[in-house]
């Protein structure tokens, strides 16, 4: 298989070339002969100027240059303009005003990106960098992403595995890394802020030389340094970050990005706090947001991730371009905690805590490559865009993880030094899973108006694990096909009525009690929508109506002879509508709104929680942002934005008897840009207000309390 795009490789290199390229991907003339325009196919989601949210395409949609309004499928791009006005610290901060998205499931936590898209979990599978899937085991070895290295981040919702293989039916997230630019570009930035939070980034890019041999290479570089604590005490949230990149453009037809990243995290898990003097009544009072459940001399969270890449692309002719992405990826983490299980029941004062130890070791090791080939040509009226793809994963899952004792603690009055039990391993296995994938997409286009979009893919999934502890080992083979197909019309109004249905599937590990190997998870949606454009104005509106179904959910087995068995007859269905828009009806005017009903219900099931929502999973989901800079006049540069955040409440248990209240945050920011000078002041949850995230079982999770973060950003 590697040889085979080695091969590739070394065929795109032998290929004739001739003018240099952008760095944008567009052609420049470098020699007499006239400037061609070629379609660009790199995986591309522009807005069409930097100060502005909204965007014009997005490549993950249809892994080609697609505008949005032509687009029968639900997309949303939230660009470097909207991260920065923002203030993201993570993924979780930057997607808070995505319709359809539920972020910071279960509250604070520096560890993962906890997120639902269409109320089905995409933490694991529906995570991409540059269109190649982040695959991660249930465990703890999981990526996670820094935002101020991405030029943007792509949200499609519903199935996505006709373009991308494995994943929830919710919806994927592909965050879309800055590249070379031929510009040159230079930033600085600090920060400081709440917790103790100091940190420093920078941003470099542009021609290594201007004229000479090195002329048609361009370089990024682009680093982080943070040290900060938390709203809970004892836990930190440092990293280090640096992502190097190099573009050699060899001719009009051919350039070849190298990618690199590293990323060093000593960050700290959720606090499990019990749900009495939380969520609901203790008479010792409320427990403040800030307590430590843990043990500061035995807890931490250590993650070391580094990858490296290429993305080639080589333009043949006018009509046919192929683009390959490629990535190896590496994660280790080191993870040890003391963590609450509850109140203790025996307890009269309601003050003790009980507490497990928990310790987990893991490691995960990734090759991802996807290779396409796209043609663009007229038959008569019809206007084609095909493209055909080969995409493949060779992943690698290293895991241990053991459980134990751990001494009660006044969770009122905390007296930390415990004794905390070693943990004793209970789980012990190195899993590899291999899948490969088949894909055809056919876009039709008829007199400028009619759009249909066609998609099938076809995929092989391998899959051993290894149980260490036990001595055995279990393997799977599974092949699926995957299918989309869209339909949308152009009015001249700017008004674009659509409706899709696509599919996906995702790979369970485990057998059943004949020893045959569980089947994929199925998922199929139907959904039909509106988007609107007005001629003139810089703004996309949305409304989408949907149904999604999942289908081959692991449920308990009814026959007692089989206690801890289970079955596939489980089924979880999702349908709801999403409004969303993103406008700058003038120059300085940035607004983003979004509005989400979801009706999130278990259809099938042997745990008795049929025609129930599943536990921390609202129903309602809003946002509203706006921003404003002067753009002329003595106060030329001076700005202010406002956002408002709310959620629904959703339940804490299986039988939904246990409710987490609705809560609503407001957001704000003032700035000033003078010349290359741009100071900020952010403010996320500006009254303060102390909420519950979420309950699940005998814990709750607080939300995040009010941070300030002050920064200073020199471009030049």
């Amino acid at each position: 298989m590697q040889a085979h795009f080695a091969t590739l490789f070394l065929f795109a290199l032998s290929l004739p070339s001739g003018a240099a390229l952008a760095a944008d991907g567009d052609p420049q003339s470098a020699t007499d002969a006239a400037p061609k325009v070629l379609p660009k196919v790199v995986i591309k989601g522009k807005a069409e100027d930097p100060t502005t949210y909204v965007a014009a395409e997005a490549g993950s949609a249809t892994k080609t240059d697609t505008p949005l309004i032509e687009t029968p499928l639900s997309v949303s791009v939230i660009g470097q303009a909207q991260i920065e006005a923002q203030q993201a610290q993570s993924m979780n901060q930057a997607l808070r005003y995505t319709p359809g998205v539920q972020t910071e499931q279960f509250g604070v936590d520096n560890v993962f990106d906890f997120f639902q898209i269409r109320g089905f979990s995409a933490n694991q599978n529906g995570i991409f960098r540059d269109g190649l899937q982040l695959n991660t085991p249930n465990g703890f070895g999981a990526f996670r992403l820094e935002p101020y290295g991405a030029e943007r981040i792509e949200v499609v919702r519903g199935p996505g595995s006709v373009l991308f293989g494995q994943s929830n039916p919710g919806g994927i997230v592909n965050y879309v890394s800055k590249l070379p630019a031929r510009e040159r570009f230079q930033e600085l930035e600090f920060e400081a802020g709440s917790f103790n939070l100091w940190q420093g980034k920078f941003d470099l890019t542009g021609p290594v030389a201007q004229t000479g041999p090195f002329s048609s290479l361009d370089y990024r570089l682009i680093g982080l340094v943070r040290d900060s604590g938390t709203q809970v005490d004892y836990k930190p949230n440092d990293r280090r970050f640096l992502a190097p990149a190099l573009t050699w453009h060899l001719g009009e037809n051919t350039s070849i990005t190298l990618l690199g990243q590293y990323q060093d995290d000593h960050v700290a898990h959720l606090a499990f706090l019990p749900k009495e003097g939380t969520a609901l009544y203790n008479p010792n009072g409320r427990i403040p947001i800030n307590r430590f459940d843990g043990e500061p001399t035995f807890d931490h969270f250590y993650r070391m991730q580094y990858s490296a890449g290429y993305i080639i692309d080589h333009q043949f002719s006018d009509e046919w371009s192929v683009s390959q992405h490629l990535r190896l990826d590496h994660v280790n983490t080191d993870f040890q905690s003391v963590f609450g299980t509850g109140i203790e029941p025996a307890d009269p004062t309601q003050r003790l805590l009980d507490r497990s130890s928990f310790a987990s070791r893991s490691s995960t090791d990734a090759f991802s490559v996807d290779t396409h080939l796209q043609g663009k040509f007229a038959t008569g009226p019809l206007n084609h865009t095909l493209l055909l793809g080969f995409d493949y994963q060779h992943n690698d899952f290293d895991e241990r993880e053991g459980l134990g004792t751990a001494a009660s603690l006044d969770i009122y009055a905390p007296v930390y030094g415990g004794s905390v039990g070693t943990p004793v391993t209970y789980l012990d296995s190195d899993s590899l899973q291999q899948q490969a994938g088949l894909y055809l997409q056919e876009q039709v286009k008829l007199y400028d108006h009619l759009v249909a979009v066609v998609g099938g893919r076809e995929d092989f999934v391998w899959s051993d694990t290894p149980d260490r502890l036990a001595a055995t080992t279990s393997a799977q083979h599974n092949n699926q096909f995957s299918g989309r197909a869209g339909l949308a019309y152009l009015f001249d109004i700017g008004l674009t009525p659509y409706f899709n249905y696509s599919e996906s599937f995702l790979p369970v590990l485990g057998t059943d009690t004949s020893g045959q190997p569980f089947k994929p998870e199925t998922g199929r949606q139907f959904e039909g929508g509106l988007k609107f454009q007005p001629p003139g104005w810089n703004a996309l509106l949305t409304l989408a109506g949907f149904n999604t179904v999942r289908q081959n959910v692991l449920t308990p087995d009814l026959d007692p002879s089989h206690p801890f068995n289970q079955v596939q007859t489980g089924e979880i269905r999702s349908r709801g509508i999403e409004v969303g828009g993103t406008a700058s009806p003038f120059r300085g005017l940035n607004l983003i709104a979004a509005y989400t009903l979801q009706d999130v219900e278990v259809t099938a099931s042997n745990a008795g929680d049929v025609g129930k929502r599943p536990v921390a999973t609202p129903k309602y989901l809003a946002s509203f942002w706006a921003d404003y800079t002067l753009p002329s006049g003595r106060l030329n540069g001076f700005g202010c934005g406002g956002g408002i955040r709310y959620q629904g409440a959703s339940y804490g248990d299986a039988a939904n008897t246990l409710k987490s209240g609705d809560f609503t945050v407001f957001d704000a920011a003032l700035h000033y840009q003078w010349h290359g000078l741009r100071f900020a002041i952010n403010v996320q949850n500006l009254f303060d207000n102390h909420y519950i995230a979420a309950i699940s079982g005998a814990n709750a999770f607080y939300g995040a309390g009010r941070t300030v973060i002050g920064s200073v950003r020199y471009k030049f």
